[in-house]
């Protein structure tokens, strides 16, 4: 009856000790399988675009216009950007919770462009449009209604652009040096946006910049917000 008893008890604490590893190792398999999932997760945050590029559409910048258009249209029409993410502006007389931008970043075929919110709204605040300087498939840059329409890789730093700027401000890495120039026009239709344009190098004198080809061009409501694309986004394009 006793070596009953005790093959018992030694059989039940095998079965008790073989379950408590068999729950160990589920959970920690469990544990890294919800990790990994995560992580996975975390990275669809930041990158969920597709890599299938489309063609984008010559007068973006003249079809969108901030202020005019959301992200949720942006996303219904474009897909799912390729690159999500957020950038602080340095900005006097703005709320501390409109101090943070979320930008979108799309590669199209031809393109690429950049879209920005403040975090956690709604509205587009600015454009920033790249060419790839496809043939097959310009892109026009955004000037004054006095100018006639131009492709973005050929358009210039125009008269009409030096007679209307308001602010140039240089700037340089180890990679590239560059010079936006802030111009308003004062038509109705337009006169709340400010049109920021980047040129390959730098320059003091808004005079010296005229007949410089315009790599980028950035349209916005609110001219503290104006994320341009880096040497990295652009160098292989």
């Amino acid at each position: 009856m006793d070596e009953k008893i005790i093959s018992g008890i030694i059989g039940g604490s095998i079965v008790l000790v073989f379950r408590i590893i068999y729950e160990l190792v589920r959970d920690n398999i469990k544990e890294k399988k919800d990790a990994k999932k995560k992580d996975l997760e975390e990275e669809k945050k930041l990158r969920v675009g597709e890599k299938s590029l489309k063609i984008l559409g010559k007068d973006i910048l003249y079809q969108y216009e901030p202020n005019k258009v959301s992200i949720e249209k942006i996303v219904e029409e474009f897909g799912t950007p390729t690159l999500k993410y957020d950038d602080d502006i340095e900005a006097e007389y703005v709320y501390d919770e409109d101090k943070t931008i979320t930008i979108y970043k799309y590669e199209f075929q031809n393109a690429l462009v950049l879209f920005s919110t403040f975090k956690n709204k709604s509205d587009i605040i600015s454009i920033t449009l790249f060419s790839r300087g496809t043939k097959y498939a310009p892109v026009n840059c955004r000037l004054s209604f006095e100018e006639d329409d131009a492709i973005l890789g050929k358009a210039v730093i125009s008269d009409i652009i030096i007679k209307e700027y308001n602010d140039i401000k240089s700037g340089f890495n180890i990679h590239e040096s560059w010079t936006d120039i802030k111009a308003s026009y004062f038509y109705r239709q337009i006169k709340h946006l400010t049109f920021i344009y980047r040129i390959e190098g730098q320059y003091e004198n808004i005079d010296d910049t005229k007949g410089k080809k315009i790599e980028q061009v950035c349209v916005t409501e609110f001219s503290p917000v104006c994320p341009m694309l880096t040497f990295f986004d652009t160098f292989y394009n």
